[in-house]
């Protein structure tokens, strides 16, 4: 037969194994389940097979309690299956515990009056002959050891289909529950005792050629002393329980051959205790140091409290195990570790099997030296060996690091080199800043000085609103460190202060103002802001009449009706807008190409004139909103007011003759400035007092539009 028939009939076996599986735990009886259906040559193996399913869970559903027995069928091999249950010739009492692979019962054994422990395998492991081989193989393992502190393995066999190992009954908790159970860190003397001890029962094994591969707590099981009683397990007054080794089913024999339990890149054992090499998959090349790695794990345990390394995962936990080292043990307990001990952890914790003790034996002397106060053997790690182990770990990150620690010491040398080439070059840039904010302070002195000149001038010419805003420039200009020019300008402005005509009333606008203008009779006043709004205030009191233009974006000018009838506004939304002044009713929105900046009324209010942002205006019908004309683009945006104004008298001859003159002219009663007309624009003449040229105008009327 070859390999693939094989196979194949082993997954036939499986399933029809299955189903009837199923069907017993759907309530059917043993005896019902037909075998007609089934090839006549797998019919006694499945009968068995089914025997053994059967019992296995008349056992594991009711363990604590008298146990059902299963009716035998005529001619099987399960006929001395009697009340109480038994397997075999042992009486089970109980359950103990469940495991990964097996299930452990207290029994009685008749033969030898005594309880035993009777471990079985699963259900699984029968439909697995891998499975079923490695059981029997951790018989043989465990009945070839013996030592008091190795659990003792009394009989194996198989009762029926059943597979047996009966091993002695040892009372009490494993190392991993009591741990649990522990509110304080292990102390380090017990800890050490512990472990010596077990060093001792895995060095027994390894001289019978076995490797445990999965020792840890779980597999530690602490009787306590009243309840010993094997001979010879030692009278250490430190510890008050007898550790033993148990679970021997991943042992490996170190001079057999690979078997499928060790063969290349498998993972076997629990992560948090495996070795590097068993992490990384290779098994098969595990020698007795990987024991004495999870004896070292197991002292890193019990003092620090946790293993050294634990992921997420278990994924992440192998990885740690492979490449992470591990950290003192006392930066995780909480009351000091002798160092000699935290060093005999360490070495056994090496990633290189060839650093760690080269036996249980060793590792077993040198806690027994740290207990009577000797030096050790194990030496602690120095900080170089630990870079050089990083760097062989790491070949690719050291050479990063290497190329960028010279980088940077490279970088700080040219660093260094500037530093010191461009020392008298700050100097020297430090002696021309000193000239240069000498030669600033001097030139905002002087212009502070012509400030405060051009406003006592003005405020004796009794302009001394004008006078005013030149004396708080000066004070705006004049050097911080000049304190007696400051002081200065301080006493006159206060002396000319006095002079200037009473306040009337302050607006509280709520956002920036960037346009605004009195009605004709003086008794409101319209505010444009930045929020594209146009406020309407009562001139006297400052409260706002309740009239609330509104705009999409900034309200950059407005113009008033002669009559007061009439608001223009221009703003960024590119619409001019004439409203009603009493109600805020709009009456047209005329639509531009570019923001509009300035809207003007002519004197009689009929039409109004606007101008863009790029210097196109037109001008309006102001009764019916309708566009009368449309100039180009002016050459340069920079035009002086006048000039445009030129530019659009002089394309409308016709309207300018019906209408007067424009005027520049200056309004400011309560400042007292004087009010002078200039020449007529359409002349291009510009006025020639001095007054009048240093400051812009303060209102613009344009008599032609």
């Amino acid at each position: 037969m070859t390999a693939d028939r094989a196979n194949h009939d082993e997954d036939r076996l499986a399933e029809w194994l299955a189903e009837c599986d199923n069907a017993l735990a759907a309530g059917a009886p043993h005896s019902s389940i037909a075998m007609d259906s089934t090839p006549r040559d797998v019919r006694p193996r499945l009968e068995r097979d089914l025997e053994c399913v059967q019992l296995l869970r008349a056992v594991l559903e009711k363990p604590r309690s008298p146990l059902p027995v299963p009716t035998p069928r005529p001619g099987s091999r399960n006929d001395a299956v009697e009340a109480p249950l038994r397997i075999g010739r042992f009486e089970i009492r109980r359950e103990l515990g469940q495991g990964g692979f097996g299930v452990v019962f207290l029994a009685f054994d008749p033969k030898l009056d005594r309880e035993v422990a009777l471990k079985i395998p699963r259900a699984e492991a029968f439909l697995t002959p891998a499975l079923r081989s490695r059981f029997q193989h951790e018989a043989r393992i465990a009945a070839a050891l013996d030592h008091p502190h190795i659990v003792p393995v009394y009989d194996a066999g198989e009762a029926g289909p059943v597979c047996y190992i009966a091993s002695a009954y040892c009372p009490g908790l494993t190392l991993a529950e009591w741990l649990r159970q522990r509110a304080q860190p292990v102390p380090c003397d017990v800890a050490a005792e512990l472990v010596a001890t077990l060093a001792g029962a895995v060095q027994h094994a390894h001289s019978r050629g076995v490797l445990h591969r999965d020792l840890k707590p779980g597999n530690i099981i602490l009787t306590p002393r009243g309840e010993a009683r094997l001979s010879g397990s030692g009278d250490r007054n430190r510890l008050e329980f007898v550790p033993r080794l148990t679970d021997f089913g991943l042992a490996k024999l170190v001079d057999l051959p690979p078997t499928d339990q060790t063969r290349t890149q498998s993972v076997l054992g629990t992560p948090e205790y495996m070795a590097p090499e068993q992490a990384a998959g290779r098994s098969r090349y595990a020698t007795t140091s990987a024991d004495i790695y999870a004896l070292g794990v197991i002292l890193y345990e019990l003092l620090a409290g946790r293993p050294p390394f634990r992921g997420n995962t278990a994924i992440e936990t192998l990885r740690l195990v492979e490449s992470a080292e591990p950290a003192p043990p006392h930066q995780l307990r909480a009351g000091d570790v002798p160092r000699d001990l935290a060093t005999i952890c360490l070495k056994c914790l090496e990633k290189d099997p060839a650093q760690r003790y080269l036996s249980a034996h060793l590792l077993a002397e040198d806690v027994q030296r740290f207990l009577a106060g000797e030096p050790v053997q194990a030496r602690p790690i120095g900080r170089m060996e630990r870079i050089a182990r990083w760097t062989r770990r790491n070949p690719a990150l050291s050479a990063a690091s290497a190329l960028a620690a010279g980088g940077i010491a490279a970088a700080l040398l040219i660093a260094v080199w500037f530093a010191v080439a461009q020392t008298d070059s700050n100097e020297r840039l430090r002696k021309q800043n000193r000239v240069a904010d000498e030669r600033r302070q001097e030139a905002e002195r002087r212009l502070a000085l012509n400030y405060l000149d051009r406003g006592v001038a003005l405020c004796q010419k009794a302009d001394v609103a004008r006078g005013l805003v030149l004396m708080s420039q000066a004070f705006q200009s004049v050097p911080e460190e000049d304190a007696a020019l400051q002081l200065s300008i301080r006493r006159e402005m206060g002396a000319w202060s006095g002079r200037v005509g009473p306040l009337v009333s302050v607006i509280a606008n709520g956002a920036a103002c960037l346009t605004a203008g009195f009605t004709p009779d003086g008794r409101r006043i319209a505010v444009g802001n930045v929020d594209a709004r146009v406020n309407i205030y009562d001139a006297e009191t400052g409260e706002p009449t309740g009239v609330e233009l509104r705009h999409e974006d900034w309200v950059n000018s407005l113009a008033i009706s002669s009559d007061g009838l009439t608001i223009a506004t221009g703003s960024n939304d590119q619409t001019s807008r004439l409203w009603d002044a009493n109600t805020g009713k709009l009456r047209f929105s005329l639509a531009h190409d570019e923001p509009v900046t300035v809207v003007a009324f002519t004197p009689q209010g009929e039409r109004l004139m606007t101008a863009t942002r790029g210097g196109r205006t037109r001008l309006w019908n102001a009764a019916t909103g309708r566009l009368e004309v449309g100039c180009p683009t002016l050459a340069a945006p920079s035009t002086p007011p006048h000039s445009v104004l030129r530019e659009t008298c002089s394309r409308q001859p016709a309207r300018a003759k019906s209408s007067r003159c424009g005027m520049l002219r200056r309004a400011n009663r309560s400042a007292r400035l004087s009010r002078e007309c200039v020449r007529c624009i359409r002349c291009a003449s510009v006025p020639t007092d001095e007054r009048s040229l240093s400051e812009p105008p303060i209102a613009l009327c344009c008599g032609t539009g």
